[in-house]
């Protein structure tokens, strides 16, 4: 009896992992961020202080959310613009984002604490202090301490350079002081949300046999059952044709 040797190469074809993500709905704005994270946003209406906001964005399952780049802090800026178009506000306006004082930032002059640590974010699903670079160098009481102790973005018509940058605001405020600009008033807060991961593909190897060894059967062999045919090997159904079959 003879043999037949046959080589297959084995070729590596790995595929590039690719995760697949997803937001609560259509309302929220996917981004990717570093460290294999994504992130989804939406901006709401509303005149409500600062922990009511943190409480509607938690109902709708997700936080008040900063943001950790451009791309981020663009769409909120400009989304939350075209919204305050239907207020008519004569000055601007303002809406909530995460953002608090750190515990060693209070006092007079901040305690030497500088704009980029000032504030931290409440929670860890916003990173970095990105977001502290977009308080505009031009307002140098920004960050100023006293009452102003969380991070609103905001629109200031009369200084349209000031667009949707953020300052210090009173947490428990949702309107100005008399006598002050309105563009700080409250009309609007930015909810965030982990994106869920919904499929993935690994990096997978597609190898055929590297040695593979045929039997070269004499017909007789075949014929009592010795060696398979190429026709019995061919034309038999699979499990799953088979057990279909059965089904009928």
């Amino acid at each position: 009896m003879s043999a037949t040797i046959f080589l297959f190469l084995c070729l590596p074809a790995a595929l590039v992992a690719q995760t697949t993500y997803q937001c609560p709905d259509s309302t929220w704005k996917l981004f990717l961020r570093t460290g294999d994270r994504a992130w989804c946003i939406k901006y709401n209406d509303g005149r409500l202080i600062r922990d009511d906001a943190e409480k509607a964005c938690r109902i709708q399952g997700g936080t008040l959310t900063g943001f950790e780049n451009e791309e981020e802090f663009a769409y909120i800026r400009d989304t939350a613009f075209e919204a305050f178009k239907k207020f008519n506000l004569p000055d601007g306006g303002a809406y909530w984002l995460d953002g608090i004082r750190s515990p060693n930032c209070h006092g007079p002059n901040n305690n030497g604490c500088t704009r980029l640590n000032a504030f931290q974010w409440s929670n860890n699903l916003t990173q970095g202090t990105f977001a502290f670079t977009k308080c505009p160098a031009i307002l140098t009481l920004i960050f100023r301490g006293g009452e102003e102790n969380c991070v609103q973005g905001s629109f200031h018509y009369v200084l349209p350079d000031i667009r949707g940058h953020i300052f210090d605001f009173p947490c428990s405020e949702k309107d100005v002081k008399v006598g002050l600009s309105s563009h700080s008033a409250i009309h609007g807060y930015v909810c965030g949300t982990s994106a869920k991961k919904i499929g993935s593909k690994n990096e997978e190897e597609d190898c055929s046999p590297e040695d593979k060894e045929e039997e070269d059967c004499p017909a007789e062999d075949t014929e009592k059952g010795d060696c398979p045919s190429e026709e019995s090997e061919g034309t038999r159904p699979s499990t799953a044709s088979a057990q279909k079959l059965a089904n009928q």
